[in-house]
């Protein structure tokens, strides 16, 4: 079983996504791991959760984009169209944080990439709208409703939400705690269920950061803090900047995360966070 990675999990309503990521190291039977952003305990779906090593670089992903399916549900008839606001509500946003959270009740800038109503309910629930948004990483979807109300000038709040998307992963990627837990009780007879369920750090990386392979006899220094040099650098992704974080690949595995200088400097690269 890989000692680290990354496991997507469709988090239940009812635990906070500490607790969350909690057992997944319990199931992992690692020391630790980490979630990439906070889902409030009632709110559902696509947790990103690393853990062993690859716990340290948790925070590498925060800040990646979110989308989700939500439900407003407003006070009484829109006297405006529900449309015409949704479309009032996408772009640069000044959001403060509820009175409930955790947060400095600051006003900030929150990015909307994309804000669209579904589909309305009938009978009962004719003020009830089903939603999605796609928003940069902070962005308060409950206040959103709320404001989202206010404009309406009938006032409304959010009902219920679950998260689709996190960074580069997408729901259909999510396993229920139980689903995993069975997957490493079978590890020895099925081990490709639990290969299905756990993304290799190397593959996640990838998606955030540049790429420096280096000689399998750098392990050993770099995992100490050592910085890297040109004698033991097999490639560097083009994309590579000076001065600019990457992350090193030795015999396919993340050997750490840190400051690329240059293809002809020395060092080439300086481990900040090391993962073995």
């Amino acid at each position: 079983m890989r000692d680290k990675g990354v496991v997507v999990v469709d988090k239940p309503s009812g635990p906070t996504s500490h607790e969350v990521a909690s057992w997944v190291a319990e199931i992992m039977g690692v020391d630790k791991a980490a979630h990439t952003g906070t889902l409030d305990p009632r709110v559902t779906g696509c947790l990103p959760v690393l853990f062993g090593t690859a716990a340290r670089v948790s925070g590498l992903f925060a800040e990646a984009s979110k989308a989700y399916v939500f439900v407003l549900e407003l006070h009484a008839e829109p006297t405006r169209s529900v449309e015409e606001v949704f479309d009032e509500f996408e772009g640069e946003i000044y959001q403060r944080p509820p009175v409930q959270g955790s947060a400095r009740r600051e006003l900030r800038v929150r990015n909307v990439e994309r804000l669209e109503p579904l589909e309305r309910g009938e009978g009962d629930d004719a003020n009830r709208y089903l939603g999605r948004v796609v928003c940069g990483s902070g962005t308060y979807v409950r206040k959103l409703c709320h404001d989202i109300g206010l404009a309406l000038g009938v006032g409304g709040h959010m009902a219920e939400l679950r998260r689709t998307r996190s960074g580069c992963f997408g729901i259909e990627d999510a396993w229920y705690l139980q689903s995993l837990a069975d997957a490493v009780a079978v590890r020895g007879e099925q081990p490709e269920r639990l290969a299905d369920a756990v993304f290799p750090l190397v593959e996640v990386l990838e998606t955030r950061l540049p790429r420096i392979d280096a000689a399998p006899n750098t392990v050993g220094s770099v995992e100490n803090g050592a910085p890297l040099y040109a004698p033991g650098t097999v490639s560097v992704d083009d994309d590579a900047t000076p001065d600019e974080d990457c992350f090193v690949v030795a015999d396919g595995e993340a050997v750490a995360v840190g400051t690329f200088h240059g293809h002809d400097a020395e060092p080439v690269f300086t481990p900040d966070t090391v993962l073995v």
